[in-house]
């Protein structure tokens, strides 16, 4: 993140590459130290616009948090909640089901993550109640399932796993997850 003197959020990421990085290799077009460039430029020129879109950010950002402390303590002082949607469940299935990478597993394709999570939602799937099953459907719970296990052992089999030390890269730059990219969670 880069921030104002007063630490106001001016731009923001997650992940440049160095000078020394293969951009042709993954995919990349713009380092660190171009965006390093790029914000001091935009800072010298446009300071005005700089701080009026962070204050605007930061504005949405305590927005959300106030937000968030609302809905919880509202739902706190709540006794009679509003039932759960089950057609959600049903519909994150589908979405799920639609980004599968059938041949090698995961979602997508390159890069591609683990998401915990996501195989996490996916594999409770079929632990819920039978109306969740009613629902979503049987067969489509047990393919949950599959997804997981089979995006599992791809994982485990590729190279996002540490054979030696174990664990797993934080991500595989390739869809086959041959290729980690060598940040170990």
């Amino acid at each position: 993140m880069f921030s104002s003197p007063r630490t106001q959020p001016v731009f923001g990421g997650t992940y440049w590459p160095g000078p020394e990085a293969s951009n042709e290799r993954i995919g990349l077009q713009v380092s660190f130290l171009d965006i390093l460039g790029k914000v001091a430029n935009v800072w010298e020129t446009q300071q005005e616009r700089c701080l009026l879109s962070a204050k605007s950010v930061t504005a949405q950002l305590q927005e959300f948090a106030q937000e968030g402390s609302n809905a919880s303590a509202q739902a706190a002082m709540q006794d009679d909640q509003e039932p759960f949607d089950l057609e959600l469940l049903e519909e994150a299935y589908e979405h799920f089901s639609n980004k599968y990478d059938r041949q090698f597993g995961g979602f997508g394709s390159a890069p591609k993550f683990p998401t915990p999570a996501n195989l996490s939602f996916l594999l409770s799937l079929g632990q819920y109640s039978s109306a969740v099953q009613d629902v979503v459907g049987h067969d489509e719970c047990e393919n949950a399932k599959a997804m997981v296990l089979h995006t599992l052992r791809n994982m485990s089999r590729g190279g996002i796993h540490d054979q030696i030390g174990s664990g797993f890269a934080r991500y595989s730059v390739t869809r086959d997850w041959s290729l980690p990219h060598f940040e170990k969670m």
